[in-house]
């Protein structure tokens, strides 16, 4: 059996060159091609070169259709519209179609859904073992502690991530109202701090219409990173005597 074709969409930006020097290193398998918007201006360089490594005589296109047919399996950190687009691109092709884009809305998750019916959809709001591990202990702490405790989702960005909360902050609130057996759109409570060398802005961007629970809250700031980009992440249970914080 030959190497698995790899295909990564958004191929250009932090994330997409992340991937294609991943996938480049991984025995097994092999990019097979990369797109960008018809309007990027990396369109037509080597993916190699572009992800910092010796040119791999694959160049970036605007053709996600072609690259769905090319490749065995394509990866997709974009956007949600850009995802449900090539979620029925997986779904025609019946090839493999890995998401790793977050800030969907319920509708928009619909359509990934239905796409999943026919093509194989790996999709996870983070990818990490860690994290994915810290969800299952967010949610077993959750169901252990009694409603005393109030839950709180404490998460940090730099200014450069798109979306707030970000996906990872809604795995671990989601998993939090899981181990409590209540709906997390119905009880949470999200507050956005956003902070630029201008000004600073705080929105609530959902008030909890019906509580279930004492308090389940996910609190996000996006920040200026002077160096290294910022990631926190800190889910927190809090009782007035009793505090207990799971950090990463």
């Amino acid at each position: 059996m030959g190497d698995m074709k790899i295909g990564i969409v958004g191929c250009g930006g932090r994330m997409g060159r992340m991937l294609v020097k991943q996938v480049t290193q991984t025995e097994g398998c092999k990019i097979c091609g990369g797109t960008e918007p018809a309007s990027s201006a990396f369109i037509g360089n080597d993916l190699g070169t572009l992800a910092g490594l010796d040119p791999l005589d694959v160049v970036v296109t605007d053709s996600a259709a072609d690259l769905f047919d090319l490749a065995d399996a394509v990866i997709d950190f974009t956007s949600p519209s850009a995802s449900i687009a090539h979620a029925k691109l997986a779904a025609k092709s019946g090839k493999i179609h890995v998401i790793g884009t977050t800030g969907l809305s319920n509708e928009e998750q619909q359509e990934i859904t239905t796409a999943g019916q026919n093509a194989v959809i790996v999709q996870g709001a983070n990818m990490s073992l860690g994290v994915n591990l810290l969800a299952q202990l967010t949610k077993k702490v959750a169901a252990i502690l009694d409603e005393d405790f109030d839950i709180e989702i404490l998460e940090m960005h730099h200014h450069h991530k798109v979306d707030a909360p970000s996906g990872t902050a809604l795995l671990l609130g989601k998993a939090a109202a899981d181990g409590r057996e209540v709906d997390h759109d119905t009880v949470a409570v999200i507050s956005v701090m956003r902070c630029c060398a201008a000004e600073m802005s705080l929105e609530t961007t959902r008030l909890c219409s019906q509580p279930k629970m004492k308090s389940l809250r996910l609190h996000t700031k996006r920040a200026i990173a002077r160096s290294l980009p910022v990631v926190r992440l800190k889910p927190l249970f809090g009782q007035e005597t009793n505090p207990l914080v799971i950090m990463t």
